[in-house]
């Protein structure tokens, strides 16, 4: 043989097994592999071969060209058997020689998310997709959670990669989750793998596992995961650093791309203390998601009863829907209430169906001072009303304790009209000790300036309410330069008094405002349809005063359906405005007696009369309780959910000024302090709300920041979970894993896709650990019988075609 001289190495690991077959693969143990390679000894450029190759091909074309005798065929053959022969007198004269070497096999990391999300089992719309899990999981016992479908790809004995990639590989599998645990025994470790992992730190843990492969040959990365890292560096973090060091990762992503189907409530709004009988509204948000338009049933209970009940058409998915709940008390007493949406059949999590709320009903006496010129209609109706009202449960005392003062009475107050006088109260702790002053068509000469004075005192101050009602002769026109005029939600000096054209008409239906169908006191009926439909009924008004100057802080409750102001708006009826610390009604008519009229109309009246008055003496309610609250929809979140924070002043004069936010402060146990702003409510004076974002999981505090009050409550506690924050969001998330894939330039795959990843992973880089004897291969027994063979199959056609 030749001296070797400028060696040829030629690498054909794609053939190598059958190779291995020819010559044998005894060296090869476990975690190795046998890297075959091959040497010739040719002493000659490779130039100079080809010429000479070509040469000889010519020369045989040409031969068998210009020879005559046999048929074409036969000579075709011949041909080719004699290129043969010189090809292989070729293979021999090179002196091919085998090599082989043990070498390491590469790595390969699978790495399989076992936290808590992977216990999910997903709703799948394709229907590829639903016919592969029938196809390799069916019936099983372990079911077609996300884990369930990992185990299936890893370990399944007919289709599963594990015994196929032990083979190739040097397999390293590990579970990821809270912590990273290497599996030695990878056949009983992927059996044993649950998904209990209170966290997902797949981010964290691939870095992890990256850095320890530092200085090894690793081929790849395989993950199979849903991609729900809640806590810690991103996937995209450790993909960046796989990609500084030219490790691909091939991930498979498990679970439904789509959020699952889930139906949840939040935002729970409603008094914390009421009269008994007055109607307490529940207002929440309804949110769908993944669910297609459908009736679910909402329900308000208390000890197991059922107070109220809705069936609401499910909002488009992903939006919210505000709803109202509401029941009358019949009995005082402190109760928890109970808001739940009945979980559907197909929902991922019905532990987000319910809230829970207490709420203090009171059965107390409503002190009000009537104050009116002369004995108007309205007047002696709503007197005779509130007269005779008693407290919800007979035998309990008076609903309301009645004091009249009738300015243009002509003798003393007779022994039958019980609570009358002639005189308004002088001193200001007299009329402080009254909860709802009800002033009607009095003339402002018979109060002193300073008694003007008290009223406007008693409610920016003292927190009392004020029920105004307009009538003919002065009220509100001649109270414009008194101290009552700041009281008023509109400019009494631009009011005017209705048209005579317009008395001579049979009336009409007041109208609620769409921000009076919010107010629970003019909801005269359990419900806003009933009550809005109960509205529409009512006998018609004539009389109207027009105010149209409104004040910016006025709240138009009711308006005329179809008389306008000069600019356009409807005449406002009831008119609400927070004044300080109290509230401030409107009446623009002194008809509302005529509702007392027709079937069942007496009730209605009285309703929304004894609604009023103890609308407006809540300060009643919140004597004894601290001026200030801040509280949230829950004690409790799951991280990743908005927190929702609400500020109410009990206390209207310590509110900030209309058209300002307050602020909260928010910390977490570390000391991590963030300021958030809430917003006023359109309807309540005292009340400002906002939905906090992006909490991670500990004990949080809250407390106000400004304005800044002495005495104000105390700080509010609340928690964000992380215990099941692995189920706070469910989709499997595709965006991150392929992006990862994409950076490593690996691959990602989804459970219908997955066979195809041991096919696609790279081969590797095998580390050479021994040299084995080199076998010579050109002069084989089998190179020898190949070529006598193709010389006597070239020898038998040659004697047939009378060449010999």
């Amino acid at each position: 043989m030749a001296t070797l001289r400028k060696p040829r190495i030629l690498n054909i690991m794609r053939i190598s097994s059958l190779l291995h077959n020819w010559f044998g693969d005894s060296y090869a143990v476990d975690g190795e592999g046998l890297e075959t390679t091959f040497e010739h000894a040719w002493p000659l450029p490779t130039w100079i071969t080809l010429l000479a190759v070509a040469f000889v091909v010519a020369v045989v074309l040409a031969i068998y060209h210009y020879e005559r005798r046999g048929r074409k065929p036969m000579r075709a053959a011949m041909t080719a058997l004699r290129l043969a022969m010189f090809a292989v007198a070729l293979f021999m004269l090179y002196g091919w020689v085998q090599h082989q070497h043990r070498t390491e096999l590469p790595e390969l990391v699978i790495v399989v998310d076992g936290s808590q999300s992977m216990g999910f089992e997903d709703t799948y719309q394709s229907n590829r997709m639903r016919s592969a899990i029938q196809r390799r999981v069916g019936d099983s016992a372990v079911g077609t959670t996300r884990l369930a479908l990992a185990k299936a790809i890893l370990g399944d004995e007919e289709q599963g990669w594990l015994a196929r990639l032990e083979a190739a590989y040097q397999v390293k599998l590990f579970r990821i989750g809270t912590a990273i645990r290497r599996m030695d025994d990878h056949a009983s470790g992927v059996t044993s793998i649950e998904p209990d992992d209170e966290a997902s730190r797949i981010g964290e843990g691939l870095l992890e596992i990256l850095k320890s492969q530092r200085g090894l040959s690793t081929a790849a990365v395989v993950l199979l995961t849903d991609g729900v890292n809640t806590t810690g560096p991103a996937i995209s973090e450790a993909a960046e650093y796989a990609r500084a060091r030219s490790i691909p990762l091939h991930i498979v992503g498990l679970g439904s791309e789509l959020p699952p189907k889930d139906i949840w409530i939040n935002g729970l709004l409603s008094e914390d203390d009421v009269f008994v009988g007055d109607l307490l509204t529940f207002d929440l948000q309804l949110h769908n998601q993944g669910f297609v338009p459908r009736t679910v049933s909402v329900r308000l209970t208390s000890d197991s009863r059922v107070l109220d009940e809705q069936d609401i058409a499910l909002p488009a998915s992903e939006q919210a829907l505000p709803v109202r709940l509401a029941y009358r008390p019949e009995a005082e007493g402190e109760f928890e209430h109970t808001i739940e949406v009945v979980p559907l059949e197909e929902e991922a999590n019905i532990d987000n169906n319910r809230l829970t709320r207490k709420v203090v009903v009171r059965n107390a006496t409503v002190r009000v001072l009537f104050v009116q010129s002369r004995p108007s209609y309205e007047y002696r109706f709503l007197k005779s009303l509130l007269s005779r009202s008693v407290q919800h449960k007979a035998g309990q005392g008076r609903g309301v304790e009645l004091t009249t003062v009738l300015q243009e009475a002509d003798v003393q107050p007779s022994a039958q009209d019980a609570g009358g006088t002639n005189l308004f109260p002088v001193r200001r702790e007299e009329l402080f000790s009254y909860d709802v002053l009800i002033i009607g068509d009095a003339d402002p000469s018979f109060f002193t300036n300073t008694s003007l004075q008290h009223i406007s005192d008693f409610v920016t101050e003292r927190g009392g309410g004020v029920i105004f009602v307009a009538g003919p002769m002065y009220m509100p026109q001649a109270y414009r330069d008194t101290p009552l005029a700041n009281l008023f939600p509109f400019d009494a000096a631009t009011s005017r008094q209705p048209l005579s054209e317009s008395l001579r008409s049979d009336g009409d239906v007041v109208q609620l405002t769409a921000l009076g169908k919010e107010v629970s006191f003019v909801q005269l009926g359990d419900d806003a349809t009933q009550s809005t439909g109960i509205w529409s009924q009512l006998p018609p008004l004539r009389w109207f005063l027009e105010t149209p100057d409104l004040k910016p802080a006025a709240i138009v409750l009711a308006q005329h359906p179809t008389r306008k102001l000069l600019d356009g708006t409807p005449v406002p009826v009831i008119t609400m405005q927070f004044a300080g610390a109290g509230k401030v009604l409107f009446h623009a008519t002194d008809e509302t007696y005529l509702w007392s009229r027709g079937r069942e109309a007496d009730k209605l009246y009285a309703r929304y009369w004894a609604q009023a008055i103890r609308y407006l003496s809540h300060a009643k309610l919140n004597a004894d309780q601290a001026p200030i609250e801040i509280e949230t929809d829950s004690p409790q979140y799951l991280e990743g959910e908005a927190v929702h924070i609400r500020v109410r002043f009990r206390d209207d004069r310590l509110a900030p000024p209309l058209g300002e936010g307050v602020i909260v402060a928010v910390e977490d146990e570390k000391g991590k302090r963030t300021s958030v702003t809430l917003e006023q409510r359109e309807s309540a004076r005292g009340e400002f709300e906002t939905r906090l974002s992006g909490l991670e999981a500990g004990s949080y505090q809250a407390w106000l920041a400004a304005p800044t009050i002495e005495d104000g409550s105390a700080p509010l506690q609340f928690t964000v979970d992380s215990s099941n924050s692995e189920l706070a969001v469910l989709r499997m998330n595709a965006t991150e894993l392929k992006a990862a894939a994409r950076t490593t330039r690996g691959r990602f795959y989804t459970f219908d896709t997955a066979s195809r990843l041991p096919n696609r992973l790279p081969r590797g880089k095998e580390v050479r650990i021994e040299s084995l004897p080199p076998t010579p291969i050109w002069n084989s027994p089998w190179v020898a019988v190949i070529f006598v063979s193709l010389l006597a199959a070239e020898w038998t056609l040659r004697k047939r075609a009378g060449l010999l």
